[in-house]
């Protein structure tokens, strides 16, 4: 049973590690959800792990994750 417990926590881990978001060809920021409002005129929609799309440059987009501005501002102010 301490096996099992260890392999499923090991395989939930990597499964949280891998986020995936998505980004378009000619885009410069990542979404987080295929309906992002962000990709409201993407013709082409690509999904990738999120630790791959910031090493190819792109930033996080605005509209998708406005709320980690928010919480932030919060939590300092």
């Amino acid at each position: 049973m301490k096996k099992f417990i260890a392999v499923l926590f090991l395989i939930l881990s990597v499964g949280v590690l891998a986020e995936i978001v998505y980004i378009t060809p000619t885009g410069k920021r990542y979404h987080p959800t295929k309906n992002c409002k962000g990709l409201k005129k993407a013709k082409k929609i690509i999904a990738i792990e999120k630790s791959e799309a910031i090493k190819r440059g792109y930033t996080p987009c605005k509209v998708g994750y406005w709320w980690k501005k928010e919480f932030l501002f919060f939590v300092y102010f």
